[in-house]
């Protein structure tokens, strides 16, 4: 296969993931989940013939992982502002940086949700959600081991055990807290998600500012 016959194929894919996103969203919001989910009942929503949809891909599992590519990216750039905190950076700082990260997974809630709930089902999805969570583990993990190491986390943390544990409280978190919430549960989930990163990792390390 030649590059300009790979290139016509994906972009003849993403005209088939343009049309059948909307219809899985649509499906989402009347159904208990993707499991759920048929690929006849997605391709009737969406207006495509079931030769036309195997043609681009091999299960609805494998449309997910598709659908699910840039949320993910989305999701794991939401936590650069956090990776990124300078190591004066006080409690406000940190709060904005957990507001990015929230509204993001809000945003693709459902998708990120069918994610989760598909990986236990499907081993392609298993995979791309493994991945999914080790990009973000590794931006938060350089972000905890370089301030360890410069002085401006605690101290008294296990760096390892301690970044294995918020990435998965968050996980958890936004999964369990985010998908419905609105704009004023949101701001107090992020609230407190500041307050246990803030005591976690940060409280009382000379040059934080206290508040």
């Amino acid at each position: 296969m030649t590059d300009s016959t790979e290139s016509a194929v994906e972009r003849r894919r993403r005209t088939m993931l343009s049309r059948l996103r909307p219809a899985v969203s649509h499906l989402l919001t009347t159904h208990s989940g993707f499991a759920d989910l048929s690929v006849e009942k997605i391709i009737s929503i969406a207006g495509i013939a079931r030769s036309t949809f195997y043609a681009y891909f091999d299960d609805k599992g494998h449309l997910l992982r598709w659908l699910a590519a840039d949320a993910a990216d989305d999701v794991v750039g939401a936590v650069e502002p956090w990776r990124c905190l300078p190591d004066d950076a006080g409690r406000d700082d940190l709060r904005s940086a957990m507001r990015v990260l929230a509204l993001a997974y809000r945003e693709h809630s459902a998708t990120m949700s069918a994610l989760a709930q598909m990986a236990a089902l499907d081993g392609g999805v298993a995979e791309s959600y493994r991945q999914f969570m080790h990009r973000g583990a590794e931006k938060i993990e350089t972000h905890v081991r370089g301030g360890y190491e410069r002085g401006a986390i605690r101290a008294e943390i296990d760096p390892i055990r301690t970044v294995d544990w918020l990435v998965t409280m968050l996980e958890r978190g936004l999964y369990h807290h985010l998908r419905a919430a609105d704009d004023e549960e949101l701001a107090r989930h992020v609230e407190v998600l500041t307050d246990i990163v803030w005591q976690t990792l940060y409280a009382g390390v000379p040059g934080r500012p206290t508040e």
